[in-house]
């Protein structure tokens, strides 16, 4: 299962992830046999509507196998990641393990950034259409992020003094990979996890006074936000008035507007049935490729299973951050995996603002979400069995 974490998200290993997804979910199995009873994880009932909506939204089409093919790519495997590593994973302990295997595959691909940057001489303009060396610019943002996220998580818990030194040590290297990745959302991504530490860190078990002055900040940032995303690749930290109105104007030109206007008048043409699971690319005139697909994941889903697809999109990334929520206030017996709770709503919201300008719920990027999902919540049931007795 630590192989599979390692190379999920590594480049051009296509047979080794599935073959290591593959294997994972026969040791869970086997896991599962020997304890003589099923581990059935939380939210079955919409892991189960999940298949069946997308099913449903491909009855009319033309190329079906194809549309099963992404069905089963972009929702059985990842809610299959979801299950087994939700099963194998029961405690912090557990977690720590798994997680150093992912955070070593973040290593190796921060380690040949660095190689590809600083020793080769590649500059952005040539590692721009790779990503980095990686792939599309928002799978690596979110590993990236993902990787800062588990890292600050089990940095943050009690542990052995090596695990929490690499696991914090390779947090700012992850952020650094982001920047070279030149990906406005992962800048915003960054924030929301950062932000999403310190609200349940110190703000929330802190008083009114200061949570006043954490709103004045929160304001001050957002302030800064409007700047620092209207350039399309550097950072732009002009915060004088000037600076504020040149952002807006650039903002108010950028292509996603067109894209999303003609995502939602898609929408409306095929409200209840869409264009069928698999299918998003769409036809928009106003825009300079024509072609393109919505750049928005809940437009995405809209576009392939109508409005229905949006409402189920939302229900069940709600009823992740409830349970998320929820376990991150076990009482005083789970305290040691508090941050590890922590980690998977901050991993939950940096997911949800990639999602906003790119759709990346797919391949390994949507296994990578859904089995570091399932690791949080399945790392929380020793705690919350502990303070139940």
């Amino acid at each position: 299962m630590g192989v599979y974490l390692f190379s999920l998200n590594l480049p051009g290993i296509v047979t080794l992830r599935e073959a290591g997804l593959f294997l994972a979910l026969f040791l869970g199995a086997a896991h599962m046999w020997k304890k003589g009873r099923v581990e059935w994880p939380p939210m079955r009932l919409l892991f189960f509507i999940w298949p069946a909506l997308a099913l449903l939204t491909i009855i009319p089409g033309e190329d079906i196998s194809r549309s099963l093919s992404e069905i089963k790519k972009e929702i059985v495997y990842p809610v299959l990641a979801f299950w087994v590593f939700y099963a194998m994973t029961r405690n912090v302990r557990d977690f720590a393990y798994l997680g150093m295997w992912f955070l070593s595959g973040a290593a190796l691909m921060i380690g040949a950034g660095i190689y590809f940057y600083y020793i080769l001489g590649l500059g952005f303009g040539s590692l721009e259409e790779s990503g980095f060396a990686y792939g599309k610019r928002a799978y690596f943002g979110f590993f990236m992020a993902s990787a800062a996220v588990v890292g600050l998580g089990l940095g943050l818990t009690r542990g052995p003094g090596w695990v929490r030194a690499f696991a914090l040590g390779l947090a700012p290297f992850c952020v650094l990979g982001i920047y070279f990745a030149r990906l406005r959302a992962g800048y915003l991504a960054v924030i929301a996890a950062v932000a999403v530490f310190i609200i349940y860190g110190k703000i929330l078990q802190s008083g009114l006074r200061v949570r006043l002055a954490s709103v004045a900040v929160a304001a001050l940032v957002l302030v800064s936000i409007v700047p620092l995303v209207s350039t399309k690749r550097d950072l732009n930290m002009d915060l004088s008035i000037e600076g504020w109105r040149g952002a807006i104007e650039e903002l108010k030109v950028e292509e996603r507007w067109i894209i999303w206007e003609g995502s939602f008048q898609e929408i409306m043409k095929r409200p209840f049935q869409g264009l069928g699971f698999g299918n998003k690319e769409i036809f928009v005139p106003a825009f300079r490729l024509g072609h393109v697909y919505p750049h928005n994941l809940f437009l995405s889903y809209g576009v392939m299973a109508g409005a229905g697809g949006i409402v189920f999109l939302m229900l069940l990334f709600w009823k992740l951050f409830s349970r998320m929520h929820s376990a991150v206030l076990i009482p005083r017996p789970g305290k040691e995996w508090f941050y590890i709770g922590v980690s998977g709503v901050g991993l939950l919201l940096a997911f949800l603002v990639l999602n906003m300008t790119e759709d990346i719920m797919t391949r390994h990027t949507g296994q990578t979400f859904w089995a570091l999902s399932g690791m949080v919540l399945g790392s929380g049931r020793e705690a919350r069995a502990i303070s139940k007795n």
